[in-house]
């Protein structure tokens, strides 16, 4: 089975294909869907079929997403709506930086808290 991370309507995978494209655009246009409609929404196109496990939502960051799976290429995708609200946007401009310790030659390198 497959894992894919879906954020902002991009896939990561080892190689790009047309179809694996398809259902990624497809996940990431319901994602602007708002996280009440995620488990009853009705995916068609290259994303039918899909099925929704969870719903992710974080009211203080408006944080929105959700994780499922797509039998038809055993893959589970974790979707995340972009920035789509000023509260996002002020999220988005946080930049904390913290030391970087996987590469011990870097000396005194820090990088953004999210690596």
């Amino acid at each position: 089975m497959k894992f894919t991370a879906l954020l902002t309507g991009t896939a990561y995978a080892a190689t790009w294909s047309y179809d694996q494209t398809m259902i990624s655009f497809d996940l990431a246009k319901t994602a602007y869907c708002g996280y009440q409609k995620y488990e009853s929404h009705v995916f068609t196109g290259a994303a039918k079929g899909f099925v929704t496990t969870h719903v992710i939502y974080d009211d203080q960051y408006d944080v929105e997403g959700y994780i499922g799976y797509l039998a038809s290429d055993n893959s589970i995708y974790v979707t995340f709506r972009g920035t789509d609200s000023d509260r996002n946007m002020f999220v988005d401009g946080q930049v904390n930086k913290v030391p970087y310790t996987m590469w011990p030659e870097c000396g005194d390198c820090n990088v953004h808290a999210g690596f």
